[in-house]
């Protein structure tokens, strides 16, 4: 569920508060949304130092940091679906019951 989580904040752009919520309930929520920011936030601290090596180590050149920006953001994306359809059948099971 983290991940989802993380992947919705990395595709809006925005650590929100109330999707924290939304996800893992109101217990524990200034903890989980700490977990969440920092999960963010450290992706924010690296992603540019890796961007520059990758650049360093060609060149100056950024075309293979940005394919691999391309296959992490696949990969966000494809976590993202994954955890909307398991989100969506878990509440079409909870609806039917």
């Amino acid at each position: 569920m983290a991940l989802g989580s993380l992947s919705k904040a990395v595709f809006e752009g925005d650590v929100e508060n109330g999707s924290v919520m939304d996800n893992f309930g109101p217990k524990f929520q200034g903890v989980n949304y700490g977990i969440v920011f920092i999960g963010y936030s450290t992706a924010a601290f690296v992603a540019p130092k890796v961007t520059a090596g990758i650049a360093a180590a060609n060149n100056g050149d950024f075309t293979k940091a940005f394919y691999v920006a391309i296959v992490v953001a696949v990969a966000g994306l494809i976590l993202d679906l994954v955890y909307k359809k398991k989100t969506a059948t878990k509440a079409i099971t909870e609806t039917a019951q």
